[in-house]
C-alpha cells in the first residue's frame, strides 16, 4: 500500500512537472497569447506534445468549449497566431510529407 501511494505520488509529480516546463519561444506572440488564453483554465501543454493536425483539432474543439462555456472564443486573428505557434513547435514541425 505504502509503495502504491509512492508511485501515484511521482507519477502525479511527473504529470505536473511535464505541465510546467517553460514553453518554446516563450516571449513570442504566440506563446504569450497561448499561456494568456489557454493557460488561465488548465496548465498549457507543451506543444511537442501533439503533431500540428492533432493541435488544429484540439483548438477548434477548446473554441467551441469556450462557446459553451460563455466564454468569448478566440477571434480569427488569435486562433492563426495560436495555431501558427503550435504548428511551428508541434511534435512533426519541420518533418517533410
Amino acid at each position: 500500500m505504502r509503495r502504491a501511494r509512492r508511485v501515484v505520488g511521482l507519477g502525479s509529480l511527473a504529470l505536473v512537472v511535464g505541465c510546467t516546463h517553460a514553453l518554446p519561444d516563450a516571449d513570442s506572440p504566440g506563446a504569450q497569447l497561448y499561456q494568456a488564453r489557454c493557460g488561465t483554465c488548465h496548465a498549457p501543454y507543451q506543444p511537442r506534445t501533439l503533431t500540428a493536425a492533432m493541435w488544429e483539432v484540439q483548438v477548434e474543439r477548446m473554441r467551441e468549449t469556450l462557446r459553451r462555456g460563455g466564454v468569448s472564443p478566440l477571434t480569427e486573428q488569435e486562433q492563426g497566431l495560436l495555431l501558427g505557434y503550435l504548428r511551428a513547435h508541434a511534435t512533426d514541425a519541420g518533418v517533410q510529407p
